[in-house]
C-alpha cells in the first residue's frame, strides 16, 4: 500500500515538473510578444510621420488609443485632449472640465504621455490622430480656422458629401460619376447645387413663402392641441420631432408631400436610426442596419412617385420654389429620376436632422429655467397686439371680442427680440457636437504645418465652443444672454409692458460679466458652420424653430409628469449631425403634461401686415 502511495506521489511530482515551466514561460512570452508589437507600431508611426506634420497625440497604443477614445467619448475626446494640452495646471483642468467627463485614465490613455506633450507643445494649434490607413488632423485652436477655410480647393469639402451620397442614399454609379467628376466652368456638382438652392433659402420671397407655410402648419397643429382644453401627456421628443418634420416637409413639398402618409414618416425615423451603419457600409451586420436600408428604399419609391406625378409642379404654390430649383438643377446635370429621388433623402436630412433636435433643446432650456422662460415670454409678448372683432351669436346678436395677434416675422430680428435670438444661438453653441470635415487634395501647408494628401482635417465644434480663450471662463456654462449685442444692452433692463399680462420685472444683464464672452464675428463661432460650408438653410431653420418656440410657450405650460425638477436627458449622437438627440435616463423622463394657458383666447398668427392664419375661434 505504501509503495502505491509513493508511486502516485512521484507521478504527480513528475507531472508538475513537466507542466509548470510551460505555464510560467507562456506569460512572459506573451508579454514580450505584445511589447514587441507595441514597439513596432511606435516605430512605424515615427517613421511615417513627417517632421513638418502636426504632432501625433493619443499615441500610447498607436491606432487603438484614438479609435477607442472616439468610439467611447466622440467629440468629448477631442475636447479632453485640448484641455490636457493647453491648461498649465491641474487646478485649471478640473475647473474647466466638461461636466461628467471621465478622466483620461478612464479612456485607457497614458496621462504621462499627455503631460509630456503639454510640456513640449503647451499651445498645440493642430495635431494628428493616426488611424489604420488614414490620418486625421484636428484643429485645436480657432486661430487656424480662417486659413483653413481660405484653402477650399486644396482642403476641400466636396468629397465628404459625395461619399455620404453613395453610402447613405445609394446613388447609382452613373449618378456618382456626375456627382464626383462632372464640372461646369470649373464648378463642382455640389457647388452648383448650393448656388441653385441659394435663391430659395436666402432672405427674400422664396424663403418667406416656405417659412409662412411651415408656420401655418405649426399653428394649425397647436390650435388642435389647445382646443382639447385638457391636460395632454406627450413625449416631448416625439412630439417635437413629429411637429417639426411635418411642418418642414409640408412647406417644402406642398399638399402632396410624401410625409402626409404616416407610414413614410415612420420609415424616415427607421431610416435615420441606421444612417451611421449605412455610411460605414456595415448595415448588413445588424437588424437595425437592414431595416434602415429597407426604409430607405420605401422612401425612394415615395419620392419617385412624387416626381413622376408632377406634384412639384403645382402652380400657385410659391413654397415649392426650393424643390423646383433643386429638381431642375439635378435634371440639367443629367441625373436620372431614380437618383433625383435618392437625393431627396439628403435634402430632407439637411432640413430636419438639425432643426428637430434644435427645437427640442431650445424648448428644454427655456422651459427648464424660470428666468429664461420669463425673459423669452416677455419679449414675445411685445409682438402681440390686441384687436377687436365683431362676431354674431346663434340668435343673431352682435358682440365684440378681443383677438390676440402675434407677429412672428420679428422673431429673428435682433433689435426687436435680442434675448430670443441670443438664447437660440446659445442653445446651438452649448449643445453643438458637429464636426466640419474636409479632405486634403494634395500635400498642403496650413501655416507651418504640412498636411498630407488624402488625409482628413476636422474642426470639432465642441472644441472651439468650449475654448475659454475665446468664450471666457463661462465657456462650459449655458448663458442665454451671451449673444446680446452691446449696443442693445441697455434696452433689456427696462421693465416690460405688454398687452397680455402685468409688467414683468427687469432682469439683470449677464453680459456685463467679464467671464461671459461672445466672439460672434470670430472663428470660434461655429453655430452654422463657416466658410464654404456655412449652412445655407440657417435662415429657414431659425425662423421655423423660433416660431415653434413662440407658439408653444405663449399658449402652453409644460410640466414633467413625475412632478420633479427638469433633469437634463442624456445626449445621443446616432447621426452625423450638428446636434445630439435626447435619450431618456429613466422611465417617463421625457413625458410631460401640456396645459393650455389661455384656452378661451382667440389668436391670429400674422407676418408683418399679412395674416398667416385666419381667426382661431
Amino acid at each position: 500500500m505504501a509503495t502505491i502511495y509513493r508511486d502516485e506521489i512521484l507521478f504527480h511530482l513528475k507531472q508538475s515538473v513537466y507542466t509548470m515551466p510551460t505555464a510560467v514561460i507562456c506569460i512572459p512570452i506573451t508579454g514580450l510578444f505584445l511589447a514587441a508589437i507595441l514597439v513596432c507600431l511606435h516605430v512605424y508611426v515615427y517613421w511615417t510621420q513627417n517632421e513638418n506634420e502636426p504632432p501625433v497625440l493619443a499615441n500610447s497604443i498607436p491606432f487603438i488609443t484614438p479609435a477607442y477614445g472616439l468610439l467611447r467619448r466622440r467629440t468629448d475626446f477631442m475636447v479632453q485632449l485640448r484641455l490636457e494640452l493647453r491648461c498649465p495646471s491641474s487646478e485649471f483642468d478640473e475647473e474647466h472640465r466638461f461636466p461628467s467627463s471621465p478622466s483620461l485614465m478612464d479612456l485607457g490613455l497614458n496621462s504621462k504621455h499627455f503631460q509630456s506633450c503639454r510640456n513640449q507643445h503647451p499651445h498645440v494649434p493642430i495635431y494628428t490622430l493616426r488611424f489604420p490607413g488614414s490620418r486625421v488632423y484636428i484643429i485645436n485652436t480657432p486661430s487656424l480656422i480662417p486659413s483653413l477655410q481660405k484653402q477650399k480647393h486644396d482642403i476641400a469639402f466636396e468629397p465628404i458629401p459625395a461619399r455620404a451620397m453613395a453610402n447613405i442614399c445609394g446613388m447609382s454609379r452613373a449618378g456618382m460619376e456626375i456627382f464626383n467628376h462632372a464640372k461646369i466652368n470649373g464648378e463642382s456638382f455640389f457647388g452648383g447645387f448650393l448656388r441653385a438652392a441659394h435663391h430659395s433659402l436666402a432672405p427674400g420671397k422664396g424663403l418667406e413663402s416656405i417659412s409662412k407655410q411651415a408656420i401655418r402648419v405649426m399653428a394649425a397643429s397647436i390650435k388642435r392641441l389647445e382646443s382639447t382644453n385638457t391636460k395632454l401627456k406627450v413625449n416631448l421628443w416625439h412630439w417635437v420631432r413629429h411637429e417639426m418634420l411635418i411642418a418642414t416637409t409640408e412647406a417644402m413639398y406642398g399638399p402632396n408631400s410624401p410625409f402626409r402618409c404616416p407610414s413614410n414618416e415612420d420609415s424616415w425615423y427607421e431610416f435615420e436610426e441606421g444612417v451611421m451603419q449605412l455610411l460605414m457600409r456595415i448595415h448588413k451586420l445588424s437588424q437595425q442596419g437592414r431595416s434602415s436600408l429597407q426604409a430607405r428604399e420605401r422612401l425612394v419609391k415615395a419620392f419617385r412617385r412624387y416626381y413622376e406625378q408632377d406634384h412639384h409642379q403645382i402652380p400657385d404654390i410659391p413654397s415649392l420654389c426650393l424643390v423646383q430649383a433643386c429638381y431642375n438643377y439635378n435634371l440639367s446635370r443629367g441625373l436620372s429620376l431614380e437618383d433625383i429621388a435618392r437625393t431627396e433623402l439628403a435634402q430632407v436630412g439637411a432640413r430636419v436632422s438639425n432643426t428637430i433636435p434644435g427645437a427640442f433643446w431650445l424648448l428644454w432650456h427655456v422651459f427648464s429655467d424660470s428666468n429664461v422662460l420669463a425673459d423669452c415670454r416677455g419679449e414675445i409678448e411685445k409682438l402681440v397686439t390686441i384687436s377687436t372683432t365683431q362676431q354674431s351669436e346663434a340668435d343673431g346678436r352682435i358682440f365684440e371680442n378681443d383677438v390676440y395677434n402675434i407677429d412672428l416675422s420679428q422673431l429673428t430680428c435682433r433689435q426687436v427680440c435680442p434675448i430670443i435670438m441670443s438664447t437660440w444661438y446659445e442653445v446651438l453653441r452649448y449643445n453643438h457636437v458637429g464636426i466640419s470635415a474636409r479632405v486634403v487634395m494634395k500635400d498642403t501647408f496650413l501655416g507651418k504645418y504640412l498636411l498630407k494628401k488624402s488625409s482628413t482635417t476636422m474642426i470639432v465644434s465642441p472644441v472651439v465652443h468650449s475654448d475659454v480663450t475665446a468664450w471666457g471662463s463661462s465657456a462650459c456654462e449655458f448663458q442665454h444672454r451671451r449673444f446680446i449685442q452691446d449696443n442693445n444692452r441697455s434696452a433689456y433692463n427696462e421693465t416690460s409692458h405688454n398687452a397680455m399680462e402685468t409688467p414683468s420685472k427687469g432682469i439683470l444683464d449677464t453680459r456685463s460679466d467679464p467671464g461671459n464672452v461672445s466672439p460672434e464675428k470670430g472663428p470660434a463661432n461655429r453655430l452654422f458652420g463657416g466658410g464654404s460650408t456655412l449652412c445655407p438653410g440657417r435662415h429657414l431653420a431659425s425662423q421655423e424653430v423660433l416660431s415653434f418656440l413662440a407658439l408653444t410657450i405663449m399658449r402652453f405650460d409644460l410640466n414633467p409628469v413625475n412632478k420633479i425638477q427638469w433633469i437634463p436627458p442624456k445626449k445621443f449622437i446616432p447621426l452625423p449631425t450638428a446636434l445630439p438627440i435626447p435619450k431618456a435616463a429613466y422611465p417617463d423622463h421625457l413625458e410631460f403634461e401640456m396645459v393650455a394657458r389661455f384656452p378661451e383666447r382667440q389668436w391670429r398668427v400674422i407676418s408683418g401686415s399679412e395674416s398667416i392664419t385666419g381667426l382661431e375661434v
